[in-house]
């Protein structure tokens, strides 16, 4: 049996480390003030930087290889892009492989999914810490003005309702 003094001591790290993956989760921090990020474009290795999109509303989505939601993901967000893309909605797919195990021939994905978006990669877990996030996929959307609307973590589909009632308004206000 274990001591009170024992007892005490789990439930103290038990608070601690649910205390830490608390503010872990509170994703992107409230703030009225644009994100800053970038990566490098995957097949020119150029750095790329959401602020090339300023005025135009932004949809990031994180995937990886090895990311098995992503197999089913990706290829929606490809639709998603090509139905919205005169829209002046930019999608745009973002590797963390190099964040992750075991990485798988990138490319021979991206062309086994029919990607055509553009596709950045993220070497150095740079979106992870913009937007607080924790895993793959998580996709982020930003207003054209720079500032995050809202964050999903997980997989998305971008036909369901509640998607939509995010995403439209946010299209809306490009052409406001």
């Amino acid at each position: 049996m274990r001591s009170r003094r024992s007892i005490r001591r789990i439930a103290v790290v038990f608070i601690l480390a649910a205390g830490v993956l608390s503010a872990c989760s509170s994703l992107h921090p409230a703030t009225d003030a644009p994100v800053s990020y970038s990566a490098l474009a995957l097949r020119s290795d150029a750095t790329v930087s959401v602020d090339q999109f300023r005025g135009d509303p932004v949809l990031l989505t994180s995937w990886a290889t090895w990311c098995t939601e992503c197999q089913a993901e990706m290829p929606r967000m490809e639709a998603f892009w090509r139905a919205h893309r005169h829209d002046g909605l930019h999608v745009v797919a973002v590797n963390l492989d190099s964040v992750g195990p075991g990485s798988r021939n990138i490319e021979a994905e991206i062309q086994g999914w029919g990607l055509t978006m553009p596709v950045w990669r993220d070497q150095d877990d740079r979106f992870n810490v913009a937007f607080g996030a924790l895993g793959v996929p998580v996709s982020v959307l930003l207003d054209p003005g720079g500032k995050v609307v809202h964050i999903w973590q997980g997989a998305i589909n971008p036909s369901d309702e509640a998607f939509t009632r995010i995403v439209d308004p946010v299209i809306a206000s490009r052409e406001a």
